[in-house]
């Protein structure tokens, strides 16, 4: 499913409204962006629509569950690290510029 629309209310507006905001983000598909001054601080969206995404908590249990690599891909892997750091080593400073 989509979205049909997205709209933008402040932060006091949603907190007047809140239960007919909630019912048309259900039933209307409706997108909200809550602002506070003239930032977006927030959105609202249907459940099925947030983003794809591992919460911190849980990252632990997914490294556990990912493939482990073969000897080979370890050392490809390695090396991949060790040019990556000689690479950066070589390189100027960010913080230098």
């Amino acid at each position: 499913m989509t979205i049909a629309e997205t709209r933008r209310v402040t932060a006091t507006e949603l907190a007047r409204n809140l239960s007919a905001l909630l019912g048309e983000i259900r039933y209307r598909r409706v997108d909200l962006e809550v602002t506070k001054g003239d930032e977006v601080i927030a959105r609202v969206v249907p459940p099925d629509l947030r983003p794809a995404g591992c919460p911190v908590d849980k990252l632990d249990d997914l490294f556990r569950r990912l493939p482990r690599l073969v000897p080979e891909e370890k050392e490809a892997f390695a090396g991949d690290v060790r040019e990556a750091r000689r690479a950066l080593a070589e390189s100027e400073s960010a913080w230098d510029s």
